[in-house]
């Protein structure tokens, strides 16, 4: 018995040292780190001074130079950015070189209405204003209403038929006032796509301004090309139904779209209605672990007229 309890006391006081050597190691820790932490002693010399003055400013922050902050200025206006940014849709193709600006506001955190212009040097014009909300729905939908002018000076006509050629080009003017709305629909979230959409628009011909290439009405009648100087009104409806795996439609690194488009373009007067059909295929490919990309598109479009029309 006298053996039993000279082993428990032994081991009792093996287990108080060990405590004692545990604490006092987390309070000499304690002390190198707090003295780690203490601010340097202040400079007892107008040398050691300027030596800690010197060193400050070398750790201060990093500012940027007038081009870098111009550059990335001009970065966030081109990519998300709201505010001012450039826009270089010309009002008509062949207008050339095109310059415009717009200004994006958020409305919401998701909602943004974009105001925009152009003009070309050949004095095409283009105005319209957009409001997109691109998160309806649980983000399964995405709603564009748009609305705009346009005003084209100068528009190449080279005949009707596969035996026109460079030689036969015309000009006209037209102007154009417009208004539309576009519904996109991801409906599983997946690859699937569907899009609807209405537009009313009035198309106002009129002799071309300068250049020189005759005006339309010099060389044709209404006889001999039919519509030429109507004032036509259009109520324009189209459906989309296509596959897509892109991650972002306006900037994909890979992926594709595979679609069709009907278009269906009545005229209020029944008069120049007509009906057309896209199918459009889009696929990039990612090159280098994406750093490049090689997008392939392709693009087949059927137009008929209406019966009787």
């Amino acid at each position: 018995m006298v053996a039993d309890s000279e082993v428990v006391e032994d081991g009792a006081d093996r287990m108080r040292k060990l405590r004692s050597c545990v604490f006092a190691c987390i309070c000499l820790s304690l002390f190198v780190r707090a003295a780690a932490a203490q601010d340097q002693p202040e400079p007892t010399t107008r040398a050691g001074q300027i030596e800690q003055e010197q060193k400050a400013k070398a750790v201060a922050p990093y500012v940027p130079n007038a081009a870098e902050r111009w550059l990335d200025w001009a970065e966030s206006r081109l990519t998300t950015g709201s505010g001012p940014h450039p826009f270089f849709q010309s009002a008509y193709a062949g207008g050339g070189f095109t310059l415009g600006a717009g200004y994006l506001k958020y409305v919401s955190p998701y909602n943004t209405v974009d105001v925009r212009g152009s003009l070309t040097f050949s004095g095409y014009k283009r105005i319209e204003a957009e409001f997109i909300a691109p998160q309806l729905f649980a983000g399964t939908t995405r709603l564009s209403v748009l609305g705009g002018w346009r005003d084209a000076t100068k528009v190449a006509f080279y005949g009707i038929g596969p035996d026109s050629t460079q030689d036969n080009r015309t000009n006209y003017s037209f102007e154009q006032p417009y208004a539309s709305t576009l519904l996109t629909v991801r409906p599983t979230r997946g690859l699937l796509k569907l899009a609807a959409g209405v537009e009313v628009s009035q198309w106002q011909s009129a002799p071309a301004e300068g250049g020189s290439d005759p005006s339309i009405e010099t060389v044709y009648t209404p006889a001999t090309l039919p519509g030429l100087g109507a004032q036509p009104t259009y109520i324009h409806t189209q459906g989309t139904i296509g596959i897509d795996s892109r991650l972002a439609e306006d900037y994909a690194r890979r992926g594709g779209f595979y679609g069709v488009t009907f278009h269906d373009y009545a005229d209020t007067d029944s008069e120049f209605g007509f009906e057309r059909i896209e199918y459009e295929a889009i696929q990039h490919i990612g090159v280098l672990r994406e750093t490049w990309v090689l997008s392939l598109r392709g693009r087949v479009e059927r137009t008929s007229l209406k019966e009787d029309q």
